[in-house]
């Protein structure tokens, strides 16, 4: 049985907000297509963050629950069935470990690459790693984005997580 964990496909990182980058819509069509043709469950992971939340002493606030930063962009609204919200930028800890065992292959796409992406996937391989699982970690290369800013250049950080994950036993698609 397989996932699909669609991570941060939400207007605040696509559309509106201090981490947004209209750019990430780029990925939108490649996503959408997984997503309908996809053979398994499928997860959408939300930001959601409290008001005050600590990580928003890294980075500007962004993605408040409750508010139309912290929704899945309506080209994706309609395939969502299931979301984990998290309040950090690491969506395996917002996630029940035994959510995993029901999976052998994990497949993921969405924002940030070199944030979001990156941290969900190695913590996900490792933890797999740690529990002997030869369960496949697989991130769709057309269907992750991070976002340009005046000190993180996208196409840098984009490059340096896709190597960083593949050196790390997860399969580029």
């Amino acid at each position: 049985m397989k996932a699909l964990f669609v991570i941060d496909m939400v207007n605040g990182f696509v559309k509106e907000g201090a981490m947004h980058d209209i750019k990430i819509m780029s990925i939108v069509p490649c996503i959408e297509n997984l997503v309908r043709e996809f053979d398994g469950d499928c997860y959408f992971i939300r930001d959601a963050h409290d008001c005050d939340a600590v990580e928003f002493k890294s980075f500007p606030s962004h993605c408040v629950k409750g508010t139309s930063e912290s929704e899945v962009i309506d080209e994706l609204r309609p395939y969502v069935k299931k979301e984990i919200l998290k309040n950090s930028t690491n969506a395996f800890h917002a996630i029940d470990p035994h959510l995993y065992d029901g999976y052998d292959e994990f497949v993921l796409c969405g924002c940030c690459t070199d944030i979001c992406v990156l941290q969900f996937a190695l913590s996900l391989k490792t933890y797999l790693n740690q529990i002997d699982s030869n369960h496949k970690v697989k991130v769709v290369k057309a269907g992750v984005a991070t976002y340009d800013a005046q000190h993180h250049k996208a196409e840098g950080y984009h490059s340096m997580a896709l190597k960083l994950m593949e050196q790390s036993g997860i399969e580029l698609i």
